[in-house]
């Protein structure tokens, strides 16, 4: 259950990270 979670969570912030490298690129 840990792992399923912090799989998630690195999911997220990966996402996080690819739509503000979209959202400074398309300002």
């Amino acid at each position: 259950m840990t792992m399923w979670g912090n799989d998630i969570r690195m999911k997220f912030v990966g996402d996080a990270k690819i739509l503000r490298r979209n959202f400074v690129i398309d300002l």
